[in-house]
């Protein structure tokens, strides 16, 4: 039988089996077919619980690929190969709390499955007992210490393992042919009895079939999931070569669509979401935004997007790729050479990872910031074992100019804990004459640890920014760096790797790009550095360009505290929504909520709260009295945001950030429906002056001059 044959045959037994009740095939057999209690309603929270997937696996060498997995917030569970153990099974946890030690699973039976070959394999979660079966029988069975609830909100995954620390971890080479998440843990007896395309009792809370060519629950509990990456429906299943996933959330809307004008929010546009750090140059009068590019942890070249304003962006092609035995290539920066007025040229640098993990920062070099010649491979340069580990990373330079006529370097690195004994900065020093020979330096002294995003003297004083948006200053490029009490992290919320853009043409700007989803570059952000010397981030007004047209702001009549916006918006659009708030002095009593809404149905909705010196996000129930946030992230920039807050947000897709009175406060991924109103709490006038701006469409936007598209180096 052929596979689309398959395909039909499971398309129609599972319509037989949701009409008949969930009997399914059962109700042809000669016994009658059991009774099936109708679907559970989804839980608002899931405990006790079972995984199951029916799979096929590409590679058996592969680790720590992940099957299926529910996550919420750092905490997950998942299908798991591979990890502790070669060629082993096994229930995937944060930080192994809910997994067998790699002694219990070395002992366990090596999977010896075909490239060809279905596996049944359930994950049961009973109390503290878990078990792993595998085509039916148990394969693993043992106590852990702890039993993990998740939130109605949690999101799926087929084909990955997790998402920790911002980063994607265990795609899966293979396939699914289907996939379920039961709210009970199921017994033998009901485990022997599963069969893909059939829904036997109890049925699932979440089911996933791919027949249709989506992603789709045929139980209806849960949203259409997105395909990332590369992962693809083929033959009524979900094809992966460990490049891709599919990511099941709350939070995605099945009406976003990859942009037609990119307006402050930039994904290449022919392969969405598959970007990563991002840096920029200007240069007479354009934009230049370089980044990695590729699925995550398989970048393989640096392209080039242009704008003429910091706006609207226009993807360019390819600056460089690595050398073809390269895993996987690394980030990098810009700079002009020292000689520029004699050479005219530009450097960017990159690493190389290759397979021993082991990585090379290389260079290239450019005369317009469009067309880049790598340069000889003598100048490559490598971990300096006086002071950072053979195999550590060894990515990413950001320079800056000292005083001295030295160009100094800083960047990802391990140092070796066994050669520098002092409290230092957790990444590599470097400096050159000339922008690419480079002689590594004892790392800097400082308190400030994690990967190194970019340095930038302001005023007497050098700022760095670490990962997340951790900020540290020091008197001198040399350090010491020390994190600042004040602000700490500048950003918060679902970004990494913020970077200052040095050469902007009215002062040093900031950027950096979304996390958790698919990767998108975001708007520039403006520099503010207090009395105090505290960096803040501001609204840029180059952004204004945002504003292409004004939408009518027209409100219904209020319902309560709440008035909805008339019109629904257009998600795949940048928003930009401005307003005023009246703020009360103290913490607002219950029910007394002010801020703006995004529904989401079922008459709930999410939130942004003001209040006097800070900003919330989270849920809100409507029907529920008095009203009440339950808050998933706050921004509090140690700062008295006043009585009267003027608050500027942005909206695109699932992306939202939020301006109070110019300051940056909340930054987070949204599920973003159109549909906004305000929450005005006892008030009816706290809210005034709501504006409403879209931006360009692609006829309208502008173009910047350039030369002819890079070509691949």
């Amino acid at each position: 039988m052929s596979a689309i044959s398959r395909s039909v045959l499971r398309v129609n037994r599972l319509a037989l089996t949701l009409l008949l009740g969930g009997a399914g095939l059962a109700a042809t057999a000669a016994e009658p077919a059991a009774a099936v209690a109708a679907p559970a309603a989804a839980p608002a929270a899931l405990r006790d619980k079972t995984l199951v997937a029916w799979v096929r696996l590409a590679d058996l060498l592969q680790t720590g690929s992940g099957v299926l997995a529910i996550q919420d917030g750092d905490e997950f569970d998942a299908i798991t190969f591979g990890e502790r153990a070669a060629g082993r099974w096994m229930a995937g946890s944060a930080g192994f709390s809910r997994t067998q030690d790699p002694a219990a699973q070395q002992a366990l039976a090596p999977e010896t499955a075909t490239p060809d070959q279905w596996l049944q394999v359930a994950v049961v979660y009973r109390g503290k007992q878990i078990e792993i079966w595998r085509d039916g029988q148990r394969y693993a069975a043992y106590e852990a210490p702890n039993q993990q609830t998740y939130a109605a909100k949690s999101e799926l995954y087929l084909g990955l393992r997790c998402l920790y620390a911002k980063q994607y971890h265990g795609f899966l080479k293979g396939a699914i042919n289907e996939a379920r998440i039961y709210n009970s843990a199921l017994d033998s007896a009901a485990l022997a009895q599963l069969k893909p395309g059939v829904l036997s009792a109890p049925k699932p809370l979440g089911c996933w079939t791919f027949d249709d060519g989506s992603v789709k629950d045929v139980m209806g509990h849960y949203p259409d999931a997105q395909l990332i990456g590369t992962a693809k429906i083929k033959d009524g299943a979900l094809v992966l070569d460990g490049q891709g996933y599919a990511l099941i959330s709350r939070r995605l809307s099945p009406s976003y669509r990859p942009p037609t004008a990119q307006a402050g929010f930039y994904t290449p546009p022919h392969r969405v979401g598959e970007m990563w750090d991002s840096w920029l140059e200007w240069h007479e009068g354009v934009y230049y935004m370089y980044h990695i590019a590729g699925p995550f942890n398989r970048w393989d070249a640096h392209e080039i997007a242009v704008s003429p304003d910091g706006v609207h962006w226009d993807y360019q092609g390819v600056a460089v790729k690595p050398r073809p035995q390269t895993t996987w290539v690394g980030t990098g920066h810009v700079w002009k050479s020292p000689a520029f007025a004699s050479n005219g040229l530009w450097v960017l640098n990159y690493s190389e990872c290759m397979a021993d993990n082991k990585q090379d920062i290389m260079f290239a070099t450019s005369p317009d910031l469009v067309h880049w010649t790598k340069v000889d491979e003598s100048l490559r340069f490598v971990q300096d074992t006086r002071w950072y580990k053979a195999l550590g990373r060894w990515d990413c330079i950001d320079a800056i100019a000292g005083d001295d006529g030295w160009l100094y370097g800083y960047f990802t690195a391990d140092p070796d804990p066994a050669k520098v004994n002092y409290p230092h900065c957790g990444f590599g020093f470097a400096r050159s004459k000339d922008g690419l020979h480079w002689e590594a330096q004892p790392p800097v002294p400082g308190n400030m640890t994690g990967e190194f995003g970019g340095i930038q003297k302001i005023g007497d004083k050098y700022y760095i920014t670490v990962s997340e948006g951790r900020v540290a200053v020091a008197s001198s490029p040399k350090g010491p760096f020390v994190g600042q009490l004040k602000n700490p992290n500048i950003f918060g919320g679902d970004i990494y790797f913020p970077r200052f853009f040095h050469t902007a043409p009215d002062g040093p700007l900031m950027n950096h790009f979304y996390t958790a989803g698919p990767i998108y570059a975001a708007p520039l952000k403006a520099i503010n550095i207090d009395a105090e010397g505290i960096l803040r981030l501001v609204w840029w007004p180059g952004n204004d360009k945002l504003k292409a047209a004004k939408l009518p702001a027209t409100l219904r009549a209020r319902q309560g505290a709440i008035q909805w916006l008339d019109a629904t918006l257009d998600v795949n659009q940048t928003l930009v929504i401005e307003g005023s708030a009246h703020v009360p002095e103290a913490t607002p009593a219950a029910g007394a909520l002010l801020g703006l809404l995004i529904d989401q149905g079922n008459a709930a909705a999410e939130c942004v709260a003001f209040e006097r010196t800070r900003t919330l996000f989270g849920d809100v129930q409507l029907d529920a009295q008095p009203l009440a946030l339950s808050v998933r992230h706050t921004a509090n920039r140690d700062l008295d945001l006043g009585a009267l807050q003027h608050f500027r947000i942005l909206l695109n897709r699932d992306l939202m950030e939020v301006y109070v009175n110019g300051y940056l406060t909340i930054l987070t991924r949204v599920k973003n429906t159109g549909r906004l109103g305000l929450l005005t709490g006892s008030a009816p006038g706290a809210i005034e002056n709501l504006q409403i701006w879209r931006s360009a469409n692609a006829s309208e936007r502008p173009q910047a001059p350039l030369p002819k598209p890079a070509k691949s180096n």
